[in-house]
């Protein structure tokens, strides 16, 4: 029975990922803007935090 109801489900997914890539092509452009964002914020949290833990080593 399982194996019987899992083909139809695959279609209807594989339907709806057609429907998304069609009617939204911009998904694509968004998802790189924030990865690229949430790059630059992780670079810059670790250049912060590695500033602040480098800094008392340089003054002591």
């Amino acid at each position: 029975m399982n194996q019987l109801n899992i083909p139809p489900h695959d279609k209807i997914d594989n339907l709806n990922i057609t429907d998304e890539i069609r009617y939204k092509p911009t998904i694509t452009m968004h998802s790189l803007m924030w990865v690229l964002v949430i790059m630059c914020v992780f670079a810059f949290l670790f250049v912060v935090g590695f500033s602040l833990f480098k800094s008392p080593q340089w003054l002591s």
